[in-house]
């Protein structure tokens, strides 16, 4: 998955992590803009959210499968659904600024 993050120097700034290259900026968000700080945290965050979403669709999806077949009970949930809270509640922080 690629990484964005906003950039230490600029917060305005979203750059991609390339890991051993330099970080290639995303987009900039406008200076003038009151809001510019929480949308430069909802892109950066844009990356995690979406795979987030995504996991938590499948998870969701086979869950719903099994207990309509009779196949799970809620200490399964319990049991499951640990790691993909985590990465959820991860991304919604940095998308809040909070992490």
């Amino acid at each position: 998955m690629t990484k964005w993050t906003q950039c230490p120097e600029n917060p305005l700034q979203i750059e991609q992590d390339l890991s051993n290259q330099h970080d290639q900026p995303v987009c900039r968000v406008g200076t003038g803009n009151p809001d510019g700080l929480a949308h430069a945290q909802l892109i950066a965050a844009a990356p995690e959210l979406l795979s987030a979403c995504k996991d938590l669709l499948v998870f969701v999806r086979e869950y719903r499968e099994r207990v309509m077949k009779g196949g799970i009970t809620g200490q399964d949930l319990l049991r499951n659904d640990y790691e993909l809270t985590v990465i959820a509640n991860a991304a919604i922080a940095k998308a809040e600024g909070t992490a």
